[in-house]
């Protein structure tokens, strides 16, 4: 089901479709992993993804997955609904076995960019959403 949506959105940006179908999962699954990070700046109503991401994780991802600056602005603009919604409980399934191979990605180009592996986030995304 993710596929079939992830590539109807690839049909509408053609230089992504020369890109190898690895670097686009990638890019989708590292987003959904900083997710909680750069929703923590949010207000709890806001649900959709910001306009850009910051300069800190763009560069982290240009560099995790060795592209350009613009390419990775286009990656953003057409990936970052897909990237954004809930996953469903096959997606979640797959991220938890993909984060074993995301986080080379991590310890390699994120401390440059002050960027971790959110694997704790749950636990401040409650206390952060808490009714004080």
């Amino acid at each position: 089901m993710a596929q079939r949506r992830l590539l109807s959105v690839l049909v509408e940006t053609p230089e992504l479709a020369q890109l190898p179908f690895d670097i686009l999962v990638t890019f989708v699954d590292l987003i959904r992993h900083v997710k909680p990070g750069l929703t923590w700046n949010q207000h709890s109503q806001l649900t959709d993804p910001p306009n850009t991401l910051p300069v800190s994780i763009h560069c982290f991802m240009r560099h995790a997955l060795d592209i350009t600056d613009e390419l990775g602005k286009v990656l953003w603009e057409t990936l970052k609904g897909f990237a954004w919604a809930e996953p469903d409980d096959d997606t979640n399934k797959w991220l938890a076995k993909r984060s074993v191979a995301l986080l080379p990605l991590f310890l390699r180009h994120g401390p440059a960019y002050g960027v971790g592996f959110y694997d704790f986030y749950e636990v401040f995304a409650t206390m952060m959403n808490w009714p004080w």
